[in-house]
């Protein structure tokens, strides 16, 4: 979902030292969940994860909103970045069991 002459803007920005981590994570160890549009890959030592996307920023962000709201994460912990690695980072502990994903010990849908 875009509309024609509107630009993201992505207020939040998060350390170098984060993405590089990040990455690390992802060139060292496979993703924790895989959809069709989109990797996650948690950070073990830190509160945060990140999601890599082969789709659109909005397109993600429109299907997380159609989740029933039940299993929708708090928009507030999903923080798009402007960021080409990772261009969606889950600001919140993040734990993968059993092909379940938990944010702060609640089920979500973080991968579509």
């Amino acid at each position: 979902m875009s509309l024609p002459g509107v630009k993201m803007i992505y207020p939040v920005k998060f350390s170098e030292s984060t993405y590089k981590a990040l990455s690390e994570r992802a060139s060292n160890y496979p993703p924790d969940l895989c959809g069709q549009g989109s990797k996650l890959f948690v950070l073990p030592d830190l509160p945060l994860a990140g999601i890599k996307l082969s789709i659109p920023v909005e397109e993600y962000l429109s299907h997380i909103c159609e989740v029933p709201k039940a299993c929708r994460p708090k928009l507030i912990d999903i923080i798009p970045t402007g960021d080409e690695r990772f261009p969606i980072v889950v600001n919140a502990p993040v734990v993968v069991s059993d092909g379940k994903t938990l944010i702060d010990g609640r089920e979500v849908t973080l991968i579509v």
